[in-house]
């Protein structure tokens, strides 16, 4: 199961990838797509995400649609009927909002994190 605990992180996220898409240099039409894309994606973030799955080592998504009753093992491709159209699919959107999401709680955890000189200067003292 995935767990999107930071909701705030993640509309920040998602705002910040619809504004990056608008101001791409692609069709005014696949923007919009694209726009749409991102949209439901967050939406199924927000979500029930019981059936899905990030394996972080190979940046995949893993997830089941109620929809079409399909599994989707989400890459940089996707097995759905819009990415052999070629088409946005909101799949790949919302892989793309999971790989940002994780990437930066991992880099927030860094941060937050002392270093190993940080402890031992802490240990002298």
């Amino acid at each position: 199961m995935l767990n999107i605990t930071n909701q705030k992180l993640l509309k920040a996220i998602a705002a910040e990838s619809v504004r990056m898409t608008h101001y791409t240099s692609i069709s005014e039409t696949l923007r919009d797509k694209w726009i749409r894309a991102i949209a439901k994606g967050t939406a199924m973030l927000e979500g029930d995400t019981t059936f899905m799955h990030w394996d972080r080592t190979n940046k995949t998504l893993l997830f089941w649609s109620d929809g079409s009753n399909e599994i989707y093992t989400i890459g940089k491709e996707c097995q759905c009927k819009a990415f052999a159209n070629g088409v946005p699919c909101y799949h790949r959107a919302m892989r793309r909002l999971v790989e940002q999401y994780y990437d930066r709680l991992e880099k927030f955890s860094r941060v937050s994190q002392p270093s190993r000189a940080a402890k031992k200067e802490a240990a002298l003292v």
